[in-house]
C-alpha cells in the first residue's frame, strides 16, 4: 500500500504548471469547444469584433471558475476515490445506475 502512495507523490512532483499549460495548448477538446462556440453562437451575438469579445468573455466567466474548481478539488477527489472501500462503493453505485439506464432504454 505504501508504494502506491509514493508513486502518486512522485507523479505529482513531475507534473507542474508547465505540464498543465502545455496540455491546455494541445487539448483537442478545448479547441473543438471554441470552434463550435464561435461557429454556432458567434452569429447569434452578431458579426462585429465586440460581439466576439463578449462571447469570449462570457465563456471565460464560466470556464475559469470551472477549471479552478476542478483543480482545487481534483486532489481531494483523487484521495477520496483511491481507497479500496470507496472504489467498491463507486462500482456498486455506477453498476446500479447502469442497470437503471438499461431498464429505461428497454422500456422506452
Amino acid at each position: 500500500m505504501r508504494s502506491s502512495s509514493l508513486k502518486s507523490e512522485q507523479v505529482d512532483e513531475q507534473l507542474g504548471f508547465k505540464t498543465g499549460f502545455m496540455l491546455q495548448i494541445v487539448n483537442g477538446k478545448a479547441w473543438i469547444h471554441f470552434l463550435v462556440l464561435m461557429t454556432t453562437f458567434g452569429t447569434i451575438f452578431g458579426s462585429g469584433v465586440m460581439s466576439k469579445v463578449l462571447l469570449v468573455m462570457l465563456n471565460l466567466s464560466f470556464g475559469w471558475p470551472a477549471v479552478f474548481s476542478w483543480a482545487a478539488f481534483g486532489s481531494y477527489l483523487r484521495s477520496l476515490f483511491t481507497s479500496e472501500k470507496s472504489g467498491r462503493i463507486l462500482n456498486q453505485v455506477f453498476g446500479i445506475a447502469l442497470i437503471g439506464v438499461a431498464v429505461y432504454l428497454v422500456l422506452v
